[in-house]
C-alpha cells in the first residue's frame, strides 16, 4: 500500500473512451494506493462524431463492467459508477445519463461548431486544433472564446445536477507561455470571479484536478493556484482529482495538490459518500 494525502478519485477514464484499461484495473489499482473511494467518470457517449467519447454502442458493458467491479471490491473499495458528461452548448444531456449513475462529473470541451461544415469544436484536443478552433470560430478573438468559455461553464453549474465541475480553467491548456492570454489581465480575472461567486452560491465540488501538471500539459493545476486561493476565500468546497487515463496516474501530482491548498489556507477537501460529502480536514 502506497501512502496518499487524499485517498481517493473521483474523475478518471477506462478503455470504454479515451483512457486505458478496464473498471476491474482501475479498482485494483486504487486498492493497492489504499484509497477508500473511487470514481468511474468515462466521458459520455456525444450524439455527434468525437474522437475520444465513448461509443454510445459501448455504454452498457461500460455500466456493467463498472458495477461487476462495483460489487466484486465492497466495502473494501466505495466505488461509483460515473460518468464525465459533457456539457455542449446549453445541451443538458447530463438528465440523459443520471438515472443510470451513481453520480456525474460536468465539463465544458465543446464550443461551437465549425462554420464550413458543422463539426463540434473540442478546444482540448491539441495546440493546432485550439488555434484552428479559435481562428475560424472566434476570429482568433481569444477574449471572445474565454468569454463565452465561461459562460457555458456557469450555464452548466447553474443548469445541471453534476456534483463535480472539472478543470475550471481548461481554455488555459495550450497557454503555456502566455501565448494567448495573461492570467492577471483584469477580463480574464473578472470571468474567472464570475464562475467563482456561481459556485460559491450553489452546491457543487469544484475540483483542483492534477493532470495539467504531472503531464506538463501547462505549469499549474486546474484551475490555477491563484484560483484556489480565490476558491478558499469563497467557501467553495473543493476536492481533488487526477483526471486519470490511466491506472497508474489516479494519485499523481497528490503530494503537490495537497501543498498548495494547504498554501491556500484550505481547511479540508471533499469526496463524495453515500450520505452526501465527506470533509477531509488537510491539517
Amino acid at each position: 500500500m502506497n501512502a496518499t494525502p487524499f485517498p481517493f478519485n473521483f474523475h478518471g477514464h477506462t478503455q470504454f473512451c479515451d483512457g486505458q484499461l478496464s473498471p476491474e484495473d482501475h479498482a485494483q489499482a486504487a486498492i493497492r494506493l489504499g484509497f477508500t473511494h473511487l470514481g468511474l467518470s468515462s466521458h459520455c457517449p456525444v450524439p455527434f462524431a468525437s474522437t475520444w467519447n465513448m461509443p454510445p454502442e459501448r455504454l452498457g458493458e461500460y455500466l456493467r463492467l463498472a458495477r461487476e467491479a462495483q460489487a466484486r471490491h465492497a466495502p473494501e473499495l466505495d466505488l461509483w459508477v460515473g460518468l464525465e458528461v459533457d456539457f455542449v452548448d446549453g445541451q443538458d444531456m447530463e438528465a440523459l445519463y443520471a438515472p443510470v449513475l451513481d453520480y456525474r462529473v460536468g465539463g465544458v470541451h465543446f464550443l461551437k461548431t465549425f462554420p464550413q461544415d458543422g463539426e463540434h469544436w473540442d478546444l482540448d484536443r491539441s495546440p493546432a486544433h485550439f488555434e484552428r478552433g479559435l481562428r475560424a470560430i472566434f476570429g482568433h478573438d481569444i477574449r471572445a472564446l474565454a468569454t463565452y468559455y465561461f459562460e457555458q461553464v456557469m450555464h452548466m453549474v447553474e443548469a445541471t445536477g453534476c456534483q463535480i465541475v472539472a478543470h475550471l480553467d481548461l481554455i488555459k491548456k495550450f497557454n503555456r507561455g502566455n501565448r494567448y492570454f495573461r492570467e492577471d489581465e483584469p477580463w480574464y480575472q473578472a470571468l474567472v470571479e464570475a464562475c467563482l461567486q456561481r459556485m460559491a452560491a450553489g452546491d457543487k465540488l469544484l475540483e483542483v484536478n492534477t493532470r495539467g501538471l504531472y503531464s506538463q500539459l501547462c505549469d499549474d493545476f486546474f484551475p490555477s493556484r491563484w484560483v484556489i486561493r480565490r476558491a478558499v476565500e469563497l467557501g467553495v468546497p473543493l476536492t481533488v482529482n487526477s483526471d486519470a487515463h490511466h491506472p497508474s496516474e489516479l494519485a499523481k501530482a497528490y503530494p503537490q495538490a495537497h501543498q498548495a491548498l494547504r498554501e491556500a489556507g484550505c481547511p479540508q477537501v471533499f469526496h463524495l459518500n453515500r450520505q452526501g460529502w465527506k470533509s477531509l480536514p488537510l491539517g
